[in-house]
Parts: C-alpha cells; structure tokens; sequence
C-alpha cells in the first residue's frame, strides 16, 4: 500500500475475504473493484487486501497487518484515493460500478 501510495497514481484499495465475509458483500464488492481497474489499468492501481493473514486455516483465522493497521471494524471497506495520497471516497459494505466509475473519473482528472 505504501508504494502505491508513492507513486503518485490514484489507488482504488479493498480490504475484503470473499471467502470469509460475514456481509456476503465482499465477493460482488472485489468483482466491482476489478472490472473498474480493468477499464483503467493505465492510469489507476488497485489492491485488494485481505482481511485474513492465514485464509489457509478457517479454524484458526488471524486478522491481517494492514487490516488492523486500518483499524475496519467490518469488511468490505472500499477506498478511492487520490494522486496525493487522500482518501477521496469510502464505502463501508457494498459499492456498485457506477459509484465506483464516477469516483475514478473525479480523481483521474476526467
């Protein structure tokens, strides 16, 4: 996250576990993510964390450094942030494509 940051491009940033997800939002939340980041591959980085470090091990999850770092009391967290490093929008739970679209279009200068 933080080299992203550093590189002075906007960043669209998703904590979520498809697999995990007590909202059942995560999976259809990390596809919005995507097919917006497709459309924008050139001028926009995506990340998606997850929120477990050890997804492996469903007995015995362990929440993630950054997730932590962030301090999200819930998944999934979606974050549009700009060519300065501020967080320009954020949705807690679900986001559609159309939200997501107009945010990277705002910070992408368009």
């Amino acid at each position: 996250i933080d080299e992203a940051l550093a590189s002075e491009r906007p960043l669209v940033l998703i904590f979520s576990t498809p697999a995990f997800c007590h909202s059942r939002t995560c999976g259809p939340s990390l596809e919005v993510v995507k097919s917006v980041w497709r459309s924008n591959a050139g001028e926009l980085d995506a990340i998606h964390v997850e929120v477990f470090e050890n997804p492996e091990e469903s007995e015995s999850l362990r929440e993630a450094p950054a997730f932590e770092e962030w301090r999200l009391p819930s998944e999934p967290w979606v974050f549009v942030i700009d060519r300065d490093g501020r967080i320009f929008s954020r949705y807690e739970g679900t986001i559609t494509e159309a939200e997501l679209r107009g945010d990277v279009v705002v910070v992408l200068g368009r």
